[in-house]
Order: structure tokens, then C-alpha cells, then sequence
């Protein structure tokens, strides 16, 4: 013990520092998220749903985009980190009682950050669903009708080309 006080000091430490180090850098939790809004609805419904989304501390607009064709634009960039498109019905779906869809494309160069993203992005929209339906407030009640009215999210993969009603051609 005498020899190695060095040595047993930095047995010591090192874990320590390693514990310090790591807990800053393997962060699962992502705030200020950039989003780009295509907002073809122009309804008080559809501002009201992006301000929902920017009052969460996850997600702040950093890009409007006129197009569907602006969004692999904007990824491609580095711009913003997801991308969401709303659709021209959207007040009129959630009037009709109906489920009212967004899609959702998310940059995911890195995975873990795309999938915590759309988790972010899902549960933001869950809660919104819940003040749609029911604005005053009673959770019981709320719960129960959650099927009837709500927002679907359509995740875009890449290399995936598919078409939907909403939005056109996606590639």
C-alpha cells in the first residue's frame, strides 16, 4: 500500500469520473426537438395542435414548409430532426367526431433519438387527443372515448414509397 499510493488512488477515481463523465453523455432525454410544420389545414385546430406541441418543452418550430416535398429537404439538411404534415381536413375530421391523422417523418440518422422523438411526439398528441375530446376535463369519461376522436400518426420510413389519401405520394 505504501508503493502504490498512486496507484490506489487512481483506482479510486477513475470510476468515479467514468460514472460523472458517462451520466452527462448517455442522456435519454431530448428536449428542443426541431420541427418543420406543413400545415395545409390553416385552421385555428391545426395552430392550436403546433402550439400545443411547441408549449411542450420537446418540440420547437424551427421550419415551415409549403409542401410535402420540402420535408426530405429540410432531413436531408440537417434543419430539423422530424417533420410533420397536416392534413386539409384535419378541422373537418375532428368535427365530424373522427380521427384526425398527421404524419410524421423523423430524421434517423440516429435511431435512439428518432424512436424517443416519435414517443415524444405521440404522447404530446395523446394528450391533445384528451383536450379535444374533452376540453373541461373528466378523465374517466375521456379515456373511454379516446378511440372516437384522436390523431393517428403515419410514420414515413425511408425508401418507402407509399401512398396516402391525406398527403399525395410519399417517398
Amino acid at each position: 500500500m505504501r508503493r502504490d499510493r498512486r496507484m490506489f488512488g487512481l483506482v479510486l477515481m477513475m470510476p468515479l469520473l467514468e460514472l460523472m463523465i458517462f451520466g452527462y453523455v448517455v442522456a435519454t432525454d431530448i428536449d428542443h426537438i426541431s420541427l418543420a410544420v406543413c400545415d395545409y389545414s390553416q385552421t385555428a385546430q391545426s395552430r392550436a395542435y403546433v402550439e400545443h406541441l411547441e408549449q411542450s418543452r420537446y418540440f420547437r418550430v424551427r421550419a415551415a414548409c409549403g409542401r410535402v416535398g420540402d420535408i426530405d429537404h429540410l432531413l436531408d439538411r440537417g434543419t430539423v430532426r422530424v417533420a410533420l404534415v397536416i392534413p386539409p381536413d384535419f378541422a373537418a375530421r375532428l368535427a365530424r367526431g373522427g380521427p384526425a391523422q398527421v404524419m410524421a417523418a423523423v430524421d434517423g440518422t440516429n435511431s435512439n433519438t428518432a424512436m424517443i422523438a416519435i414517443s415524444y411526439l405521440e404522447q404530446a398528441t395523446l394528450g391533445q387527443a384528451i383536450d379535444v375530446i374533452d376540453p373541461g376535463g373528466e378523465c374517466e369519461k375521456t379515456f373511454e372515448r379516446i378511440g372516437n376522436v384522436g390523431f393517428d400518426i403515419l410514420r414515413r420510413h425511408a425508401g418507402v414509397k407509399r401512398r396516402h389519401d391525406d398527403f399525395g405520394e410519399i417517398d
